[in-house]
């Protein structure tokens, strides 16, 4: 089964139906996790393949990991400010069977950190921007937890993922590392994903203040050292 999970919160309830509806229509079930909601917008009632989620808390980016998969289900974890592209899934899945490599993810923003990253801001890393153009496919340190496919066996649970709200990226990279995931950032077109506009995001906010933990959690995994080659 092909699964998408992605959360959403009430400020991009008018901004964020074209890319649920663009990987929708790729997918057997959306989930969908409505945080700070308490009933299913009516925007997003006509997604009839969706499966709402209403967090106890507000869990922001985490809530796309409050969802269960079987072991061999293909996962497709997603934001909900890009318009992924018609041949997303199905180009995803053809790549991961064709890399030869045993258990890896595979994603479109990629990072590599250098070995002596600080957290200083632009520096120490290398950013395969999603929507930019990839001549080749790169092993890196992290993905982009908006642009990831996996296996559902390596989907990391809740229990992980809790308290990484704002660098959930960095927390999946390691889970990643942990578990000797190695990490694809794929081939591309430039502008094969779009990003829709927003007046804030969560990655800007995080970017701009990293904190201590997270980049505690970056010098576990981060450095060309590091990638599984």
């Amino acid at each position: 089964m092909r699964i998408a999970n992605v959360a959403t919160y009430p400020a991009r309830e008018e901004s964020c139906l074209p890319a649920l509806i663009s990987i929708a229509v790729q997918v057997d079930v959306l989930n969908i996790a409505l945080n700070e909601y308490t009933d299913v917008p009516r925007s997003l009632r006509g997604i009839r393949n969706a499966n709402f989620h209403f967090p106890q808390e507000d869990l922001k980016d985490v809530g796309k990991f409050c969802f269960e998969a079987q072991d061999d289900d293909d996962v497709f974890l997603c934001d909900d400010d890009i318009i992924y592209p018609a041949d997303y899934t199905d180009g995803m899945i053809h790549l991961r069977q064709t890399t030869g490599l045993e258990n890896p993810v595979l994603g479109v923003h990629g990072v590599i950190y250098s070995d002596y990253y600080d957290g200083r801001s632009r520096s120490g890393r290398l950013v395969h921007v999603f929507y930019r153009g990839l001549d080749a496919a790169a092993r890196v340190n992290q993905l982009g937890t908006g642009t990831i496919h996996i296996k559902g066996a390596q989907m990391p649970g809740l229990d992980v993922m809790r308290g990484s709200s704002g660098y959930v990226d960095i927390r999946f990279a390691r889970h990643a590392y942990a578990n000797h995931y190695p990490m694809i950032c794929i081939a591309r077109d430039a502008n094969w994903m779009k990003e829709l506009p927003n007046i804030e995001t969560l990655y800007h906010s995080v970017t701009n203040s990293l904190p201590i933990e997270a980049l505690q959690e970056v010098q576990e995994f981060g450095g060309l050292s590091k990638i599984f080659l």
